[in-house]
């Protein structure tokens, strides 16, 4: 839609119908940041889960005299990683 063409348009009341009337010009990025958000949020949601599983990982690994660690490192590697990943992602 030209720039002409939307200035000739009354701007909506609500604030759903004023976002999608903005939006709608550069569909293309305000999916993209759609997306980057859900993917976000999604890995603050990872992180909590990986670290309980790396305090599951290190008390069992404790428990057992530390005979076995490779669960413990895989999580302990993979927490930071994920760390590293959402806050790029923002």
């Amino acid at each position: 839609m030209e720039h002409s063409a939307l200035l000739s348009h009354r701007l909506p009341r609500s604030p759903f119908k004023f976002a999608w009337f903005v939006s709608r010009v550069h569909g293309g990025w305000a999916t993209g940041a759609i997306i980057a958000v859900l993917v976000g949020e999604s890995l603050d949601q990872v992180l909590v889960v990986l670290l309980k599983l790396v305090i599951d990982a290190a008390t069992t690994a404790a428990e057992m005299g530390f005979q076995d660690t490779s669960t413990m490192w895989l999580f302990g590697i993979l927490f930071p990683v994920t760390y590293l990943l959402n806050e790029n992602m923002w």
